[in-house]
């Protein structure tokens, strides 16, 4: 065995003893050092910086989104109020050509009444010989 190995093993050994005071196993350094204190500010900064980038942004879009929907009801506004004027008007065309179909059907009536009349004794005399 190499020399590494077996001071590796002698370090594990259950038969090892140590100076009084000494403490075993994984000891953590508790100590705050400058490196340390500058990485934790820059994670914060970082952090807040973040937070406060994506509060922005958040907050633009739901300002245009707000924009967008009252241009937007405007807009249906704008539309509906055109849709019930082009009713209208065609509702006004429909009730005027109906009338005028209607005077229309009274002259046609009229003239055929007229012209019923006329030939209404010729045509008794020709039927006169006739029998049911």
């Amino acid at each position: 065995m190499s020399d590494n190995l077996r001071s590796l093993e002698s370090t594990h050994h259950p038969n090892l003893r140590l100076p009084d005071g000494a403490r075993s196993g994984f000891r953590m350094d508790l100590t705050i050092n400058i490196p340390t204190i500058i990485t934790l500010v820059t994670l914060a900064t970082g952090v807040i910086s973040f937070g406060v980038t994506t509060y922005n942004d958040l907050n633009r879009a739901d300002v245009e989104q707000k924009r967008d929907i009252s241009m937007l009801r405007t807009d249906v506004d704008r539309i509906s109020a055109a849709q019930a004027n082009v009713a209208a008007e065609m509702r006004q065309a429909t009730d005027k050509i109906r009338e005028e179909n209607r005077q229309d059907f009274r002259e046609v009536r009229a003239s055929l009444d007229k012209l019923n009349d006329r030939l209404q004794p010729a045509a008794n005399n020709a039927m006169r010989g006739w029998t049911k």
